[in-house]
């Protein structure tokens, strides 16, 4: 006779801090905070020991001169495709080209434009 059994909990993922960190970055730079302002911030209010020395030092090397990828590359353990997408968004010829597409695409959602679409 087979018994039911319930089926095991999940269990959280290691990577739930650094997903909620990178939301919180994400929108306190979109509210137009200093990228370094912003890692002091959420490094302060991290509550995993570990995850908010490794702030702390990425906050530290942007003071002494380090990119922010650099930064988190010296850290270890997180996403190579996130360092990258640091050092590319990092390029000023890469803010030049996102601040244009963004004016660019804010432009072609004119009020006519919205119109002319299919419901």
């Amino acid at each position: 006779m087979a018994y039911w059994r319930a089926p095991a909990r999940p269990r959280k993922s290691s990577w739930r801090p650094f997903l909620v960190f990178n939301q919180q970055f994400l929108t306190l730079i979109r509210a137009g905070l200093p990228i370094l302002g912003s890692i002091e911030l959420l490094a302060r209010r991290q509550k995993l020991p570990h995850f908010r020395a490794q702030l702390e030092d990425v906050a530290t090397r942007v003071k002494n001169g380090e990119s922010i990828s650099e930064a988190f590359v010296a850290q270890g353990g997180f996403p190579i495709v996130y360092t990258t997408t640091l050092l590319a968004a990092s390029a000023p010829e890469t803010w030049k080209k996102s601040c244009n597409a963004t004016s660019t695409s804010s432009a072609s959602r004119s009020p006519s434009a919205r119109s002319s679409s299919p419901a």
